[in-house]
């Protein structure tokens, strides 16, 4: 979520002012691409490219796979606190963990995130295409205003609206998505572990995680519908 909304929006913005401009069509083609794109697909290339075509170059390639370097963890033990290994690294002070995990981390996430970084940044370009022709966005700069303050304290916040609720929904592509992304890494974690479950037909197992994950997908419309009185003081819930 961090990746997707850290790209999706910034870019989505910059499209939709630099409309029809090289920034906006490089950014209409990335959200083509990630849209029609399958998860486990970009994983097995992103495998490909940046760990074997850079390791048989010579070049410092990433982790195709698991959490941390089986090795490495054992010369420099993890004392346990949330189970996370990022955060249990950085509380602990363990900063080869921390950095080893964190580079781990990157193509898994990356792939993981890239459907709903695309579906965003369409969204947000568009909801901003529409704000930006509404009369008081016309009225703003008729007062004077400087671009930025339009863009930013004007338009912007209306825009959020309908893209906050777009990225509640891919919540649930997510987590849907992270079947298959932690099945192509080898990541230990839920989706890769109900994957398993299906195979040996577990269904206590299959049942859980389906009941586990469509509690946190509406936990996170709920956080979204709470969201909306803050970008719209109009909104109210009685």
């Amino acid at each position: 979520m961090i990746f997707s909304v850290a790209v999706g929006i910034p870019l989505g913005i910059v499209s939709a002012v630099r409309k029809d401009k090289t920034v906006d069509h490089a950014s209409r083609l990335y959200a083509l691409s990630g849209i029609s794109m399958p998860i486990f697909w970009l994983g097995l290339l992103l495998q490909f490219v940046f760990y074997y075509q850079f390791r048989i170059n010579g070049l410092p390639g990433l982790p195709s796979s698991g959490r941390v370097d089986a090795i490495l963890i054992d010369d420099y033990p993890l004392r346990r606190v949330t189970g996370m290994y990022l955060i249990d690294s950085l509380i602990t002070g363990n900063f080869r963990i921390f950095f080893d995990a964190l580079v781990h981390m990157i193509m898994p996430a990356f792939c993981l995130s890239y459907h709903s970084m695309a579906i965003i940044t369409r969204m947000m370009r568009s909801s901003m295409l529409e704000v930006m022709r509404q009369d008081y966005i016309t009225l703003a700069r008729a007062k004077g205003l400087s671009e930025r303050t339009v863009i930013y304290k004007h338009a912007l916040r209306n825009a959020m609206i309908p893209t906050m609720t777009v990225i509640g929904l891919t919540f649930g592509g997510l987590l849907g998505g992270a079947v298959l992304t932690e099945t192509v890494f080898s990541w230990p974690g839920m989706g890769r572990w109900s994957a398993r479950a299906i195979l040996s037909n577990d269904y206590a197992a299959v049942m859980g995680f389906m009941l586990l994950t469509s509690l946190i997908y509406v936990m996170a419309n709920l956080v979204v519908d709470v969201i909306y009185s803050v970008l719209d003081p109009r909104i109210r819930y009685g």
